[in-house]
């Protein structure tokens, strides 16, 4: 795979410290900081090869974040990979792709 730069859209930044916040207030500061590493790790994974991810709609793929019932939606374009959210799997799925 091409080396992309890796973009958050605003969606997936207030996804993310929405989630931060909540395990932070409702779990603990090792598990919120535990949050973070895992979707450092899963954006790393696509970075290495975001095409080994499904397609769930068009150009659309996710991945799971480990631990967490999280997955990552994300788009790959020449030379960028945008991520567009950190879903939270309890949601409606209809609500994934904006």
């Amino acid at each position: 795979m091409k080396d992309r730069s890796c973009f958050f859209e605003d969606q997936a930044k207030l996804d993310i410290s929405e989630a931060y916040d909540w395990y932070l207030k409702n779990a603990s500061l090792r598990v919120a900081e535990s949050f973070l590493n895992e979707i450092e790790e899963s954006v790393n994974y696509i970075v290495q090869d975001g095409l080994l991810f499904k397609k769930i709609h068009k150009d659309y793929r996710q991945v799971p974040i480990k631990i967490f019932p999280f997955v990552i939606i994300y788009k790959l374009d020449t030379y960028v990979i945008k991520i567009y959210r950190i879903f939270s799997t309890n949601k409606d799925p209809n609500s994934k792709i904006l």
